[in-house]
């Protein structure tokens, strides 16, 4: 769970480390009823391995590529004293690429390139209200996209000749969360809430293309609906220990 902004001043940090290059600003807004953070980091070696990579497309070796990034957002905005909004966001993607020519009597013949990447997208948005003293709920929405993609591509240029094929893979869900925290005594809290969620999983999506030719295979779209209620007991034993007794129950319709 990523924290709340500064609510106070602005602050900006920008730590860079061997391999990674990361940013945060945070602060207020709205007259301190609000509060903004905003992160990323990137991964430092992947401007060189681009520059290597360019410098070398004069040769036939082998010339990998790797790198990735991540964002983080993140707002807080207090509606009255007992109820708050939460928005936060994530968006994250690593790749892996390799490129290779071919060369006769000193000419480039061909060209071709392979890689595979993979990432992950996540909005949210959090309603939080204290109905008691010591009564809480939590309402949340939220919607998430895993995705994985595969691409080559290859380029003849003596004989004419070039092809290519992308390969997609995705997962797409949109849920919903209600809860309610409940502390009943100094050593017993009381936890439970219902549960509700969309999948829309994408197997495999294929293009291909070749000698000015383009084919595509979608391997169909399959959804899964699920309900559920959930019930929780956390008791504590002494200051080191709790006890967590509870149980789920759901259904799923595909």
């Amino acid at each position: 769970t990523m924290r709340d902004g500064n609510r106070r001043e602005h602050r900006q940090s920008r730590p860079i480390g061997t391999l990674t290059a990361a940013g945060m600003a945070e602060g207020p807004f709205l007259k301190n009823r609000g509060a903004y953070i905003v992160s990323g980091r990137y991964f430092v070696p992947a401007l060189f391995l681009r520059a290597w990579s360019a410098a070398k497309s004069g040769s036939d070796d082998m010339r990998p590529y790797f790198g990735f990034y991540a964002l983080t957002a993140k707002l807080t905005y207090d509606l009255d004293p007992k109820n708050s909004l939460y928005a936060s966001f994530y968006m994250g993607h690593d790749n892996l690429d390799f490129r290779l020519n071919d060369f006769e009597d000193s000419k480039k013949i061909s060209k071709s390139k392979a890689g595979f990447g993979w990432g992950n997208t996540i909005f949210s948005l959090r309603w939080s209200s204290v109905l008691r003293h010591n009564m809480f709920l939590s309402a949340t929405a939220y919607c998430s996209m895993l995705r994985n993609e595969k691409h080559s591509s290859y380029e003849n240029t003596k004989d004419s000749y070039g092809s290519s094929a992308d390969i997609y893979s995705r997962l797409t869900e949109f849920g919903a969360k209600v809860s309610v925290d409940h502390h009943l005594a100094g050593f017993w809290k009381l936890n439970y809430g219902v549960v509700s969620s969309l999948q829309n999983f994408t197997p495999q999506k294929i293009e291909y293309s070749s000698k000015g030719l383009t084919h595509r295979n979608n391997y169909g779209k399959m959804s899964l609906v699920s309900y559920g209620a959930f019930l929780n007991n956390r008791i504590s034993l002494g200051s080191h220990f709790s006890l967590d007794l509870g149980g789920r129950a759901m259904l799923y319709d595909n």
